[in-house]
């Protein structure tokens, strides 16, 4: 098998590797946020295992397709129309995270929450309103992103 047939087939093992690499990086810029105030340490606590389950479903639910063999590689994950079940399963998941982000920020008061646990995200944004703006922006973007690939 070739390089670039190992990398199709395998991308999501690199990109789940990057889900953790993300996560150790952004831990270790909150350690100083938390040794000047320590009561924080639940909610980032909180915050990077959701940050790891949320960010690792996608690249799973790929990684199940082309195991199983439902799906030859990566490239097939940019033709949802196919219509095969692991693809389609794998926009499910983008798009109910996306919602769920969006609900989460907007609705349960999760922009106050980052806000107060600054650099969570990598950026140390302490007002909920820049959150708001922010994930606004985020979704916007994920739209556009999913219309492209859904409307050809």
């Amino acid at each position: 098998m070739s390089a670039e047939n190992l990398l199709l087939k395998y991308i999501w093992l690199i990109m789940l590797l990057g889900v953790g690499l993300s996560t150790i990086r952004l831990w270790f810029e909150a350690r100083s946020l938390i040794a000047k105030n320590p009561e924080l340490q639940a909610g980032y606590n909180q915050l990077y295992k959701g940050f790891v389950i949320t960010m690792s479903l996608p690249w799973l639910v790929m990684g199940i397709g082309i195991i199983l063999g439902g799906v030859p590689s990566f490239v097939e994950f940019f033709q949802p129309e196919s219509g095969n079940p692991f693809v389609l399963a794998f926009w499910f998941v983008l798009v109910s995270l996306l919602l769920l982000g969006f609900w989460w920020v907007y609705f349960r008061e999760g922009a106050e929450f980052l806000a107060k646990h600054p650099g969570a995200l990598g950026a140390r944004i302490t007002s909920p309103t820049v959150v708001k703006i922010l994930i606004g922006m985020i979704f916007i973007g994920g739209i556009i992103v999913l219309t492209t690939f859904w409307i050809q």
